[in-house]
């Protein structure tokens, strides 16, 4: 399909009419609305196109009437949002609190896949920064990983999020293979690196980023403190390998000079790392000692995707202590 990444926009403007009703006469609907509201040139060029002009004007009809539907069926949890064009209206997410047990399986969005996740799950947010960082349309189904429903197994047959339902009903699961694989079909704004072997050693940093991730969840989560300073050891070495790689590249993120896959892969225990606080000074991050990952996490609290999953320490403290509890918040400071 064409597209108008390969081409500047202000050389676009200066093509012929007749030029410039071809090119759009290429994009599908949505995107052809985009374009049209993107500058007065091209919603002019779509007025004076018949073909431009009935497209678009079936593309509003048909939103109009998924709003109708979807505010209809308010009572199964869809949360409409308006869309940035006028006139427009997509379903955004379904309901922000986790559904437990005896919970009905909300109807699927058209147009969007949906990630089944839960808000305190890393592994869940690793998707959903993919997702935002790459700008692909979702919808998401949040699971009270205490109180499952029985449905969702059939999504899910460990039970595990993250899980990812495509176009056709087919799920993935497993955190890393459904990153992969979005990476793989959206090839828009990329994360992988396009050099095959830096690829390869980013999902190497990724795979030894695990014993840091294993010793995080048994630190955190556990209440036995008989191994503390095996844990703080592993936890301080294994940062310390990232905080020289970063050393090592091009720009403040693993990615260069914008986050790519690996900076979204580890992101969510580097968002939780304060955590570690809760069991002495000693664990703290020291600024003399991990200065080019403490200036990568607070460049990364700043970049879009983070700040769409992002919670705050206090937050993530509170789930802790309920977790430890055995009652787990799942909702923790969710309005309804």
């Amino acid at each position: 399909m064409y597209s108008l990444i390969d081409y500047s926009f202000s050389t676009l403007l200066l093509l012929p009419v007749e030029m410039l009703v071809n090119i759009l006469r290429l994009l599908d609907d949505k995107s052809l609305l985009n374009a049209a509201f993107s500058s007065k040139r091209f919603m002019s060029v779509c007025k004076g196109d018949p073909v431009l002009r009935r497209r678009i004007r079936s593309y509003i009809r048909k939103e109009k009437q998924l709003f109708k539907k979807s505010t209809l069926n308010a009572k199964l949890q869809v949360e409409i949002i308006q869309h940035d064009q006028p006139q427009l209206f997509v379903v955004s997410r379904m309901s922000p609190k986790h559904l437990t047990q005896g919970s009905k399986l909300p109807p699927p969005t058209r147009g969007k896949i949906r990630l089944y996740s839960s808000r305190f799950c890393p592994y869940a947010q690793r998707i959903h920064l993919v997702l935002d960082a790459k700008k692909i349309p979702y919808d998401v189904v949040y699971i009270n990983l205490s109180n499952k429903p029985d449905w969702f197994f059939e999504k899910s047959p460990l039970g595990k999020v993250p899980a990812l339902e495509v176009e056709g009903g087919d799920v993935l699961y497993e955190s890393l293979i459904i990153a992969e694989y979005l990476e793989d079909i959206w090839t828009t704004h990329p994360l992988h690196s396009r050099d095959p072997l830096q690829k390869a050693k980013d999902r190497l940093l990724v795979d030894q980023f695990g014993k840091v991730i294993n010793t995080m969840y048994k630190l955190v989560l556990s209440t036995n403190r008989s191994y503390l300073e095996d844990h703080r050891n592993v936890i301080m070495n294994g940062l310390d390998v990232f905080e020289k790689e970063l050393s090592r590249r091009d720009g403040p993120f693993f990615g260069g000079h914008k986050p790519g896959m690996l900076d979204y892969m580890i992101w969510p225990w580097c968002e939780r790392a304060d955590l570690l606080k809760l069991f002495g000074n000693e664990f703290m991050l020291k600024k003399d000692v991990f200065k080019k990952l403490l200036d990568w996490r607070t460049l990364m609290r700043d970049d879009p995707a983070v700040k769409k999953s992002y919670i705050n320490t206090e937050t993530h403290v509170k789930y802790v202590q309920s977790y430890r509890a055995g009652v787990p918040d799942y909702d923790l400071e969710v309005s309804t």
